[in-house]
């Protein structure tokens, strides 16, 4: 009897938990709403922007594509504080196995609520796990690629699996201006009862442009650079095909380096129930580079977010 009480009263945690993150996405496709935040810290902090400006090894998170800009082998791991004590913590890397061709990989697990057992042994939180690689190739003015991915969701002692796949260009029409656009989480995902836990499919398309950028004269050693991105968004309604009705969003960012050394970044986000500004920073130095985002929330959703991110280079 007593055993079955403490199920019962978890099941309504975990069923007030989702409703409520669920509802600060406001959109009843969006169980594994993990999916649709974003993990780094540059995306995020120039509002969510990236389809055509990401790099580095979590640019596959924004458009695939985008592997293909970097020549170097990259690692980064990445942190993110969010609403509702939801933590998310990723690893990915990327690198070049042949002169125009990119492989990356990437793990990201995200808890909600009680990351524990009971007494009776049973699971008390809600956990999503994504594990995937990608691949790019492109030249300087053209990139495509691909993800794909294998996705884990536990609530209770309830689980489920599924697969998704994203495809992404990138094209540079003139020097400093360069278009971006990507299909994302096409695939399936088992259901839990009582949960809705469907693929939030996302057409995104965006630009990145450097409207001032200032060089030395003798090496073009960059000594100041401006960069302006902006990404709509669209993610159709469950059951409606993937160009059909369904939601959408603007989001822009800026972002200022100084001798290729110091970040600043800001970005504003529409029609989103939980945040609209973001602003950050970082520090690049010989093979690091360390970025911070700051993600201040609206009035009832308590703290703010923060996400730290780290890249090592070689």
């Amino acid at each position: 009897m007593m055993r079955s009480l403490l199920l019962v009263m978890k099941l309504l945690v975990v069923n007030m938990l989702l409703l409520k993150v669920q509802g600060v996405y406001a959109q009843a496709a969006s169980g594994v709403a993990f999916l649709k935040v974003g993990i780094d810290a540059v995306g995020l902090a120039m509002g969510g922007t990236g389809v055509a400006y990401a790099r580095g090894p979590f640019a596959s998170y924004w458009n695939p594509a985008g592997l293909a800009t970097q020549e170097e082998w990259q690692a980064g791991g990445s942190y993110h504080i969010w609403v509702e004590n939801v933590r998310s913590y990723s690893m990915a890397f990327a690198g070049s196995m042949q002169s125009n061709l990119r492989l990356g990989g990437f793990v990201t697990t995200t808890t909600l609520g009680i990351d524990e057992l009971d007494v009776y042994g049973y699971f008390l939180g809600i956990n999503f796990v994504t594990l995937g690689g990608s691949v790019a190739y492109g030249e300087k003015a053209w990139a495509v690629g691909a993800n794909f991915r294998f996705i884990s969701e536990r609530v209770l002692d309830e689980n489920a699996t599924g697969l998704s796949g994203d495809l992404g260009v990138q094209v540079e029409v003139v020097p400093g201006v360069r278009l971006g656009g990507a299909v994302q989480q096409i695939g399936w995902l088992e259901r839990i009862e009582g949960i809705s836990s469907t693929l939030p499919r996302t057409i995104r398309v965006g630009m990145r442009v450097i409207p001032l950028q200032v060089v030395t004269g003798q090496d073009e050693t960059s000594i100041l650079q401006l960069i302006w991105a902006l990404d709509v968004t669209h993610r159709p309604m469950e059951g409606a095909p993937l160009w059909g009705k369904g939601r959408q969003q603007l989001r822009t960012g800026v972002a200022l380096i100084v001798f290729d050394l110091v970040h600043l970044r800001g970005g504003y986000l529409s029609s989103d129930p939980l945040r609209r500004w973001s602003l950050g920073g970082g520090l690049s130095w010989s093979n690091l580079e360390i970025n911070y985002a700051y993600l201040p929330f609206r009035i009832g959703f308590g703290n703010s977010g923060h996400v730290l991110t780290m890249t090592y280079f070689w």
